[in-house]
């Protein structure tokens, strides 16, 4: 794996045992991973995907991108926690610009949070006429809790970093390990991707790259260790290195 070089961004992703930064790019059948480097965070500081000691989270920022030698300051982070919601709902057909003009007008009765506290993207799976001749769109809402999203982007701005996008993690494990990431387009159909991380884990279902399924549910290895350390009598590293 060679060193991190100057590109436009670099992945970050906040996990609750670790931050990792990561460094792709396109390659004939997919993308390539190029570098990647992590380091562990104190017990505490990210809870179930969420911040909650933001100081010990940029100082861990900092001495990855100091010990990886990441020359990049711009980082597209990786969100996944139970204050991220994912929805299909079905709505009158409307064009895209129309629909991205109303969104939060759409989206209200759709989702368990205020749209004024929310940040949204969307995207149009297909539309249709239903039985009764209706002109009808499939929509995936995603909605993040505005100052949970903040939270992240002002941890990374502490650690001398500018966040230029941020991502569901879901999806950007779906798109760096499916099918179509392979260049396997249409051979595997309706593929399930579970990532399974120390505290949280989220699964998607896709259509040939197109999500159609979201869950990010708050349990993840750190429980199966537990559960190790009990059955066996270990201390829970012990259990980890067993697992």
């Amino acid at each position: 794996m060679t060193p991190f070089s100057s590109a436009p961004a670099i992945g970050l992703d906040i996990g609750s045992s670790a931050v990792r930064a990561a460094q792709v790019a396109s390659a004939k059948g997919g993308l390539k991973l190029i570098s990647f480097a992590q380091t562990a965070l104190p017990p505490g500081a990210v809870v179930e995907g969420e911040i909650h000691d933001a100081g010990a989270v940029a100082q861990a920022i900092s001495a990855l991108w100091k010990r990886a030698k990441i020359r990049s300051k711009k980082v597209v982070l990786g969100i996944a926690n139970q204050r991220v919601i994912v929805r299909e709902v079905e709505l009158p057909f409307l064009e895209e610009k129309d629909f991205r003009a109303s969104l939060r007008f759409q989206v209200a009765d759709h989702i368990p949070m205020p749209v004024d506290a929310a940040e949204l993207d969307y995207q149009i799976i297909e539309d249709y006429q239903s039985d009764d001749g209706r002109h009808l769109m499939r929509v995936l809402i995603v909605a993040a809790a505005s100052n949970m999203v903040e939270s992240f982007i002002s941890t990374a701005a502490a650690a001398g970093l500018r966040t230029v996008g941020v991502d569901l993690s879901p999806f950007a494990v779906a798109r760096a390990i499916s099918a179509v990431a392979r260049g396997e387009i249409g051979a595997a159909g309706a593929e399930a991707v579970v990532d399974v991380g120390a505290t949280v884990t989220s699964i998607v279902i896709h259509q040939n790259g197109e999500p159609r399924f979201v869950r990010i549910l708050s349990l993840g290895g750190d429980e199966m260790t537990k559960a190790v350390a009990g059955d066996l009598g270990l201390s829970f590293e012990e259990a980890e290195a067993v697992k």
